[in-house]
């Protein structure tokens, strides 16, 4: 299911600014460029939404952001 959410949030960044960096096991980073912060909110949908292909597992998808340094990330509320 990661790797189908992974592979849609690619086709999402293509022609964008921002950029797909690496899966860590079951999370993805993002470096996202300040102007597309609207995709937040869409990148969260497609990690939710790639239960498609196995709708019997639930998948629930928390963003944190680290603005400077990825050992100060902080939960994001929209």
């Amino acid at each position: 299911m990661v790797k189908i959410a992974e592979i849609r949030i690619d086709n999402l960044l293509k022609g964008k600014k921002s950029k797909f960096i690496l899966p860590i096991h079951d999370e993805v980073m993002i470096l996202l460029h300040k102007d597309e912060e609207y995709l937040i909110k869409e990148i969260q949908k497609i990690m939710q939404d790639s239960r498609d292909v196995m709708p019997y597992i639930p998948m629930i998808s928390d963003i944190e952001i680290a603005r400077e340094n990825w050992a100060d990330k902080e939960d994001y509320d929209a």
